[in-house]
């Protein structure tokens, strides 16, 4: 789809041409910007939409009741030789604490104001370690530094994203069997994505 949400190229994915196109589309994605940008790619199964993938977000949707018995409905799935897993999109966890509204959702965490003016979502792979707090109802957070070039543009892009995107270092869990439970959440999702431990 273009900015405006119009289609601007569909291909059938039924022969190996169209696949080829497909694949060509989404290599756009890799690294490039501007006029060949691929923003969003939707596959269809006849009218049904199957799978939406917006490449740049390294996110992907995909109707898994399409898949019969192979996947259960809340299952988190290792997909074999890939830095990828399917995550349920439901919630697993919900909570309000310290005057704001904590879910665990996907595989995101995010943090809601509670007048609902302000969302953040973190993605859960950047995540490199979780422990718990020292009285245990909480758990404190490390997440994987961005990997930007040590150069004038690079230090720019740091200071900006720095104060755009904070993901909290701190995440107050209200009772020790919560703080357990979205800990073991969370390593589950890891070990699936790429074998890591916490």
């Amino acid at each position: 789809a273009d900015r405006n949400g119009t289609v601007a190229w569909t291909c059938p994915t039924t022969t190996e041409r169209g696949r080829e196109h497909l694949f060509d589309l989404i290599a756009l994605t890799d690294g490039i910007t501007g006029a060949h940008f691929v923003f969003r790619v939707e596959l269809y199964q006849t009218d049904a939409p199957v799978l939406e993938s917006i490449p740049h977000h390294s996110a992907v949707g995909l109707d898994a009741s399409l898949l019969g018995e192979e996947i259960r409905s809340g299952e988190i799935v290792d997909l074999s030789g890939e830095t990828a897993c399917l995550v349920p999109t439901e919630t697993a966890f919900e909570w309000t604490a310290e005057q704001r509204r904590w879910r665990i959702a996907g595989g995101s965490l995010c943090v809601e104001t509670i007048d609902g003016r302000k969302t953040s979502c973190y993605g859960l792979t950047n995540l490199r370690q979780a422990r718990k707090s020292d009285d245990g109802t909480g758990l404190v957070l490390a997440w994987k530094p961005d990997d930007l070039p040590d150069d004038a543009i690079g230090r720019i892009l740091s200071w900006t994203m720095d104060k755009l995107s904070t993901p909290p270092v701190a995440v107050p869990c209200e009772t020790a069997d919560r703080a357990t439970a979205v800990r073991a959440h969370v390593q589950e999702i890891l070990e699936a994505y790429d074998g890591r431990e916490l």
